[in-house]
């Protein structure tokens, strides 16, 4: 397995998962993810904007980590300190309220289950996201998450109309292996994703990889997100990699997630 761990600035991972540390000021910002969508397979970029994305104020104080392979193009960095990180954490749990009944349940081989986590959206008048049998419609933007939208569209230079915000109580809080592949979302459009509170693994597995039908042999990627770190999954990482967060027995903190997505909206 491709182990990428992201501890105290340092990184390992094998051959396969190639791993450009990306300075804040570096000739290599020209080309970051604030600037960048991708064309093709196999990682190659080019500087233009992502299709459904508008570039906004950039922070030029951020240091990206590049994780690029086959098909695979993410990159990594700490939006905020420990201390704010905290401080956002606490106002989440102050302040948020997460659905109940129908709208905390997924429909799985035609029977509905409880998501084994707590859900909650914000986005634009009008918006809802539809995955596995169930449509969770977008509450209006807080103050709070306004700011945190806000925080993350000028680090990351993309428009984002919606977040999915999903709270892990601990480690027996959990995420099943899927892909946002949804007609709901802006085709090549990225997905920004904010970390607070305990770590938990992240596992992508390539889509020829997967069960006892794969056809070939392919590592999944692990990663390990710190608290107040932002990782951007970039076309077409989420055409072939699954994701998930298994179940971590030791983790015994709070973790909550936050993925901002672009969201079609009708014209």
């Amino acid at each position: 397995m491709d182990r990428f761990v992201i501890k105290k600035g340092t990184a390992k991972t094998s051959e396969s998962l190639k791993v450009v540390s990306q300075e804040a000021n570096s000739n290599r910002n020209r080309c970051s993810p604030r600037k960048r969508g991708l064309s093709g397979e196999g990682g190659t970029s080019k500087c233009r904007k992502t299709s459904g994305t508008t570039n906004t104020k950039v922070d030029l104080n951020l240091k990206w980590r590049n994780l690029r392979g086959e098909s695979f193009n993410c990159d990594y960095a700490v939006l905020y300190s420990p201390s704010a990180a905290r401080t956002l954490l606490k106002a989440c749990e102050e302040e948020l309220i997460y659905n109940t009944g129908d709208l905390a349940k997924v429909q799985i081989f035609g029977q509905f289950h409880n998501i084994p986590r707590k859900q909650v959206a914000f986005g634009d008048p009008g918006l809802s996201y539809r995955f596995s049998g169930v449509e969770v419609p977008a509450r209006p933007w807080t103050p709070l998450m306004e700011g945190i939208r806000d925080r993350v569209q000028e680090a990351t230079g993309h428009k984002f109309n919606f977040v999915l915000v999903n709270r892990y109580k601990d480690g027996n809080d959990h995420m099943g292996e899927h892909r946002d592949d949804e007609k709901d979302l802006v085709r090549e459009a990225p997905i920004a994703s904010l970390s607070l509170g305990q770590k938990r693994d992240f596992i992508f597995k390539h889509c020829d990889a997967r069960g006892k039908s794969a056809k070939r042999a392919m590592d999944p990627v692990k990663l390990e997100l710190e608290h107040g770190s932002l990782l951007m999954m970039n076309y077409p990482t989420n055409r072939y990699w699954y994701h998930s967060l298994p179940v971590r027995k030791k983790a015994l903190g709070v973790r909550i997630n936050m993925t901002f997505r672009s969201m079609v909206t009708s014209k």
